[in-house]
């Protein structure tokens, strides 16, 4: 049973406590455009092919898709594979807890009842967890820890439940095809905005500073998505692992009950293990 604690994550998110997980395996940055593209169909693939002995919990940390608003019958038809997939998972006794990127809307104020079979919670959140060997594991998408000074004001305009009430009457066909464009055009620009190590540290060491000062104290594992790049390092203590956009290299990270972390990078034809290492 989840339950929020008391306390909001200083970037103002809910923190949503889900007590002992022991493994899990995580998915981020798929950016997934069509239901027939190559991402959508390794996804799809890659969802069917999970089983619950080998992780008890799914947490999927943003941006699986490129653009989709939840309050919207063409962007849950439209992705409607990929939703059928994610209730398979769960019918397989795998809970499934999403954190909304900034490429994904509609999860925090308008997740249709169709849907609610897909996740076990869904939302513009922090998720914590105890894992009996690592300690306590933070997840999150990280758009908002990672950035530039002024995006927090941009980022809570874009998700607050006016904003997205006034864009959810605009047809669902119209900001499918506009933010679609909008992401190829971005995406061409990507060689230009490589994640500067000095960057990453600082936004990183700030935010645990100030997790401190709330009264959070600072998790053992901290996973993260949104960053685009392949990320096992230490800051300030905390171990940080991120994976690289699905456009440069498919993956999914398993943590087992014994703390160790398997990194799979992912082929039309299967997983191929390529990294395991001690967490």
């Amino acid at each position: 049973m989840t339950s929020t604690v008391p306390c909001l994550d200083p970037s103002g998110l809910a923190r949503i406590a889900l007590g002992d997980v022991s493994r899990f395996a995580v998915i981020s940055d798929v950016h997934v455009r069509t239901p027939d593209d190559a991402r959508a169909r390794l996804l799809v693939r890659t969802l069917d092919g999970l089983q619950p002995e080998v992780a008890q919990t799914l947490f999927l940390l943003g941006d699986v898709f490129d653009f989709i608003y939840t309050g919207s019958a063409f962007h849950r038809g439209h992705w409607r594979s990929v939703f059928e997939a994610l209730k398979g998972v769960r019918k397989r006794g795998i809970k499934v807890h999403f954190c909304e990127g900034n490429h994904d809307f509609g999860f925090e104020h308008s997740l249709h009842s169709e849907l609610k079979e897909c996740f076990d919670t869904a939302g513009d959140v922090v998720f914590t967890l105890s894992h009996p060997v690592l300690g306590d594991v933070w997840l999150r998408h990280g758009d908002d820890v990672v950035c530039p000074p002024g995006y927090a004001r941009f980022r809570a305009l874009v998700k607050s439940r006016g904003f997205q009430k006034t864009a959810g009457v605009v047809p669902g066909r119209l900001t499918h095809a506009f933010f679609s464009a909008y992401a190829r055009l971005s995406r061409t620009r990507d060689k230009y905005r490589a994640l500067d190590p000095v960057f990453f540290r600082s936004c990183l060491g700030a935010y645990f500073k100030k997790t401190k000062v709330c009264g959070l104290g600072q998790p053992a594992l901290f996973v993260l998505g949104h960053v685009h790049v392949n990320v096992d390092a230490t800051c300030e203590g905390v171990r940080v692992l991120a994976g690289p956009d699905w456009f440069q290299a498919p993956q999914m990270t398993l943590v087992s009950a014994e703390g160790e972390c398997e990194r799979f990078w992912l082929t039309p034809d299967g997983a191929a293990r390529a990294q395991r290492y001690p967490l």
